[in-house]
């Protein structure tokens, strides 16, 4: 596990095949993390993270707290994939049954796909942008801006459920039957 600090300026490669801790330890530098379990959880929680990009992989779940300006890479999770950050997008694949995704100060962008079976719950203090990003897993959508415009609106979003709230305007577009509530 990570209990003291990590500098990664450039990369930091984090492996632990039964688990990784990283509650109590930082990583710094404004770098890159990649972040790998292949037989337990990744547990990146420590609120005085400060990485620029995450990508990584865990067979159970996968937990990411960072203080900053966060870029989302590839991520799989066997459950849960949960992110926050101050501002974030997502610019690859994030892939798991539950995804839980939260910009705390400004916007959740989604330039990549995230692909939830079964919940995504999706949060944007300033707005949440996903007219490029796909969703798809066709499962339930959540999505919550409480200071701008909800945009999901990709032709090629594959979801069952939706909800939520926008201060502004909440827009989305799916490409199959969809259940509004």
């Amino acid at each position: 596990g990570v209990t003291g600090t990590v500098n990664a300026a450039s990369l930091a490669a984090l492996a632990g095949v039964g688990g990784m801790s990283g509650s109590t330890g930082k990583i710094l530098g404004k770098g890159s993390v990649s972040a790998i379990s292949t037989g337990g959880t990744v547990d990146l929680t420590n609120a005085a993270n400060d990485i620029a990009n995450a990508s990584g992989s865990a067979s159970t779940t996968f937990n990411l707290v960072d203080v900053s300006a966060l870029n989302v890479g590839n991520v799989t999770a066997g459950t849960t994939a949960t992110v926050s950050a101050p501002t974030m997008t997502v610019s690859g694949t994030l892939t798991a049954p539950t995804v839980s995704l939260t910009a705390s100060t400004g916007t959740l962008g989604i330039t990549g796909t995230i692909s939830s079976t079964a919940t995504a719950n999706l949060a944007g203090a300033g707005g949440i942008s996903g007219a490029t990003g796909k969703i798809l897993g066709k499962g339930s959508v959540s999505a919550i801006s409480a200071g701008g415009a909800v945009d999901l609106t990709n032709a090629a979003n594959d979801i069952a459920n939706a909800s939520g709230s926008a201060s502004t305007t909440f827009n989305l577009v799916d490409v199959s039957a969809l259940n509004v509530g």
